[in-house]
């Protein structure tokens, strides 16, 4: 079975990526909660667009380091971290390409067989 990270483990990366937190701490409720809740809006925009294939609470191991990447650009500026719109814009442009490569299932090109009725 596939390994998979919790939205909490993914909330606490975030914060460990920007260095609000350092690797022995804990967040706060409150940070957490706050990349939660934004990974939650990227979520749903990303469901409408296919680009997720997976429970929002059961985040994949081959997608957690992208995923972690992007939601530190969507938060940084909430946590006083400067970033220019162009700059985001890219960055977000890259990390949604990676993860659709991630996402991708490639074919297996074994042949498919039909039966016309």
């Amino acid at each position: 079975m596939a390994t998979t990270r919790t939205t909490a483990e993914l909330a606490a990366n975030v914060l460990l990526a920007l260095n609000i937190i350092a690797a022995e701490e804990q967040p706060s409720s409150r940070d957490s909660q706050y990349v939660i809740k934004r990974y939650q809006d990227l979520y749903d925009e990303m469901m409408v667009n296919d680009e997720f294939y997976w429970s929002q609470s059961d985040i994949p191991a081959a997608v957690f380091e992208p995923l972690t990447q992007m939601m530190a650009l969507i938060v940084m500026p909430a946590f006083g971290k400067l970033v220019d719109p162009q700059t985001m814009d890219e960055g977000l442009r890259i990390l949604r390409r990676r993860l659709r490569r991630t996402v991708n299932v490639k074919s297996d090109e074994l042949p498919t067989y039909a039966e016309d009725f």
